[in-house]
């Protein structure tokens, strides 16, 4: 059984929620893949910084105090992209200062000990500043999606709030 996934995670405030779950709707309405009827105990829209398997929820929140880990104000997404596998997802523009908040929270994880279970796609330099839509779209289905989706961009998005998160779990830790 694969260890319980947690992540260090951006989330918008509650209009940047509304905006993001209203794109969700819109693909559903449609008839395409959205996590808007994902069954999981998070379903919350969020920006994953870092993922790990078993991340000290104690040791990751005091470094990440430590760290005095702020934020983005604002947000911006600029693009629909997939990942392989039909994993359709909104794609944040990577600013020095997502960027560097991204850094800090993956080095504040390896600091705490989880250095092995960290997730190579969410390191720095690897990373893929995103907002997951729905999960296993074909090529047709990724047209018919970029169609409803390409209009309403660009998007800025405010007011995010730092968390640790437990995948499965949905137990959640606002990171002071």
């Amino acid at each position: 059984m694969r260890p319980m996934p947690r992540g260090v995670v951006l989330r918008p405030n509650l209009d940047g929620c509304a905006t993001l779950r209203s794109l969700w709707e819109l693909l559903a309405e449609a008839g395409l893949p959205s996590v808007a009827g994902h069954r999981k105990a998070v379903n919350e829209p969020h920006l994953s910084l870092t993922v790990g398997d078993q991340l000290d929820v104690g040791e990751v929140l005091s470094g990440l105090e430590r760290a005095a880990l702020l934020p983005r104000d604002t947000v911006a997404f600029e693009a629909v992209s997939t990942f392989p596998g039909g994993v359709l997802f909104l794609a944040a523009v990577p600013d020095l200062r997502l960027l560097q908040v991204q850094a800090t929270a993956h080095r504040v994880c390896i600091e705490a000990g989880s250095t092995s279970r960290l997730w190579d796609h969410y390191a720095p330099g690897t990373w893929t500043p995103h907002v997951t839509l729905g999960y296993g779209y074909t090529p047709s289905q990724i047209g018919r999606a970029a169609e409803l989706l390409l209009p309403l961009l660009p998007l800025s998005l405010t007011g995010w709030t730092a968390w640790l998160e437990d995948g499965n779990t949905g137990e959640a830790w606002p990171i002071p």
